[in-house]
């Protein structure tokens, strides 16, 4: 589901700007928990999540500068409670901590987990069903 995700999260020059391929996959992501119900308020209460672990790790003077799979499941298991009712969810979430490796590189989930949220807002708006006055069809 992450294959973007293959060359890391941020572009070789420019270590603050995501890449495009991130930027695109959290398009497609959004648009496969859109219809798996997941909505962008839990979404973005998992990137808090993150945005904690991330803040947490810089105060602690001793903080991992690279992630191994023990930082990456005590990341998972702040955030396990929210996934366990979508699968898509989950795996999406599990994948993405698969690419993390570095402060940045949490950074970079917690960014793309607010850019999904915000696709979210926008699909759900616009496959919402309209509301106000039906158009008139009898052609008077």
């Amino acid at each position: 589901m992450t294959m973007y995700l293959k060359d890391g999260w941020f572009e070789a020059q420019e270590r603050k700007a995501l890449r495009q391929e991130v930027v695109d996959g959290a398009m497609d992501v959004a648009g496969t928990l859109l219809r798996s119900n997941v909505s962008a308020r839990l979404i973005q209460t998992i990137a808090l999540k993150i945005r904690t672990s991330i803040s947490l790790e810089m105060t602690e003077s001793e903080g991992p500068s690279r992630y191994d799979q023990q930082n990456r499941d005590a990341i998972f298991n702040r955030v396990e409670a929210y996934t366990d009712q979508s699968p898509e969810l989950c795996g999406f979430i599990m994948d993405c901590l698969e690419h993390v490796h570095t402060q940045t590189d949490l950074l970079g989930f917690y960014l793309h987990l607010v850019h999904i949220s915000r696709m979210l807002e926008l699909l759900s708006a616009a496959s919402a069903p309209a509301s106000g006055p039906k158009p008139d069809t009898d052609g008077s």
